[in-house]
């Protein structure tokens, strides 16, 4: 059975004059707590690929910002998400291989000099969770005693066709079981492009407080009374 669960989020003087609308679709109710939760970076998608990146977006002759936009999207979405009582994981952090660790002797240049020994690590490059396949991903989550993973993706549309039509921002959380891959909930907002920064960050506010008003509704900042 699916619940839906709408939010309409208060706004801070900076914001725009009506907030975005949260909707939380719960897919499955009840069974065991999904906390663990391994987190994925937000993906972009687009049928303009060019709109994914934000340094395309210019105000006069300047490009408006260069951050990817999982940088501007993923550290608000993490933080409510922990608000919400998640633990987290990051799949880029997390590595399958262990470090080699290499100790060096030094011999002193004095004979009378004890000689000193220095241990040194080093870190060789390997795969990150992230990069896996599903399956592989699923399979070292459930190793790790994670018990969920949340899917982000930013999608780029725009409303109509022309040259006129307004681009659109939507941000969609997806949080499913680990390992079987059944979905618990679905979160997502959109709103219009203003500046490509501003606006991922106000649908990464929205929908981190769509999910907070739904888990944890005294931790949302702002709300409307």
């Amino acid at each position: 059975m699916r619940w839906a669960l709408l939010t309409w989020l208060g706004v801070s003087a900076c914001a725009p004059l009506s907030a975005p609308r949260a909707t939380v679709v719960i897919h499955t109710m009840g069974g065991p707590p999904r906390n663990a939760v391994l987190v994925m970076p937000t993906e972009c998608v687009s049928a303009e690929p060019s709109l994914c990146t934000p340094a395309v977006y210019v105000q006069g002759s300047m490009p408006v910002t260069s951050l990817p936009f999982e940088q501007l999207i993923d550290p608000i979405v993490r933080l409510k998400l922990e608000l919400a009582g998640y633990t987290l994981a990051d799949a880029r952090t997390l590595r399958l291989v262990t470090v080699e660790r290499t100790d060096v002797t030094n011999e002193s240049e004095f004979a009378n000099h004890p000689a000193p020994t220095i241990a040194t690590t080093r870190v060789d490059d390997g795969p990150t969770v992230a990069s896996l396949s599903p399956a592989d991903r699923s399979a070292a989550a459930a190793s790790l005693g994670l018990t969920g993973a949340l899917s982000s993706t930013l999608r780029i549309t725009r409303d109509g066709s022309g040259l006129g039509a307004r681009i659109r921002f939507e941000l969609v959380l997806e949080l499913r079981t680990i390992p079987d891959g059944h979905p618990l909930w679905t979160a997502h907002c959109s709103e219009l492009e203003e500046d490509p920064a501003g606006t991922a960050r106000l649908v990464a506010n929205c929908t981190g407080d769509g999910v907070l008003a739904w888990r944890a509704p005294t931790a949302v900042i702002g709300r409307a009374p």
